[in-house]
């Protein structure tokens, strides 16, 4: 799954392949439960404490 993740390169697909690709793309979808438990996680952080995660990722701090 790594190759479909990489941002703007061109991919091929073989002929006879599709179904193959579609179903490996079908199998890589996250569930409604995933993005909820994603949602609810980010609503137990703190705006001051999100700020403070924003500048570690900017190396800011």
């Amino acid at each position: 799954m790594e190759i479909i993740n990489k941002p703007q390169e061109a991919m091929m697909i073989t002929q006879g392949m599709t179904k193959a690709f579609i179903d490996l793309l079908a199998s890589q979808k996250r569930s409604k439960d995933y993005w909820d438990e994603c949602s609810s996680t980010k609503k137990n952080i703190s705006s001051s404490n999100m700020d403070k995660l924003k500048k570690m990722c900017n190396g800011e701090e």
